[in-house]
């Protein structure tokens, strides 16, 4: 009876159960989207005065990434103080900005910035904006796609001989997040897709000191999951 009871109804039973776990694993793994970052590198002007700074970001999976949003997380061993900011006033007053012409902004000149010596909070965790029209900060990746994202620009000083680093905000390069003297900062790129798991990569602004200019390593290879979840944990 008790051999009967097993082999009709527990068995079963413990075979659906690993089928379901199973089964729900592998449709997980076919069609969720999978994003890999590939960095693009600098994207000079065809000038000596500055350049933006952007990666590829692809989608490998079967499905959209839906509603990326990105982030650029400094860790706290080189974190962005008070005294590494500038101001508009300390800024080059063509600073090579998308103009968005067909929107008609009246920009401030140059343009607003968020953060500042006198308004000053620590800025841990900067959304960034999509390299794509109008310049979002959400942005759907269809499978196959590869789509750039904005990190920052550099902006040379000719009468100052130095460069200073400007962030985007989530309304693109409309109004910047914060200018800063440059200096060494290293953390972690997220690109979250709302349907998927976030994907995450290190990574480090330097300096070159044969070319005289800044430059931005990633570590195309993502963070794996379980460290993941540790840093998400903590996030």
């Amino acid at each position: 009876m008790e051999i009967s009871f097993i082999n009709n109804f527990i068995f079963p039973l413990l075979s659906l159960i690993i089928a379901t776990v199973i089964g729900g694993e592998i449709v997980r793994k076919i069609y969720s989207p999978r994003v890999k970052v590939k960095v693009k590198g600098s994207n000079y002007l065809k000038n000596k005065l500055g350049f933006l700074v952007a990666i590829d970001i692809v989608n490998l999976g079967s499905t959209v990434a839906s509603k990326c949003i990105s982030y650029l997380v400094v860790d706290d061993g080189t974190m962005i103080h008070k005294e590494d900011l500038l101001t508009e006033h300390d800024a080059c007053e063509n600073e090579y900005l998308p103009s968005y012409a067909s929107e008609n902004i009246d920009y401030t000149i140059p343009r607003q910035q968020w953060i500042t010596p006198d308004k000053y909070v620590i800025p841990k965790q900067l959304v960034l904006c999509w390299n794509h029209s109008g310049d979002p900060y959400e942005l759907d990746i269809n499978p196959g796609v590869t789509v750039s994202l904005n990190i920052c620009r550099m902006r040379y000083q000719e009468d100052k001989n130095s460069w200073y680093v400007i962030f985007p905000t989530e309304k693109g390069w409309r109004k910047v997040r914060l200018r800063m003297k440059f200096k060494r900062i290293e953390g972690k790129i997220f690109i979250c897709p709302s349907n998927s798991y976030p994907l995450i990569v290190n990574f480090k602004l330097l300096y070159n000191n044969k070319l005289n200019e800044p430059y931005l390593y990633v570590n195309t290879k993502p963070i794996n999951r379980f460290q993941r979840k540790k840093i998400l944990e903590n996030f």
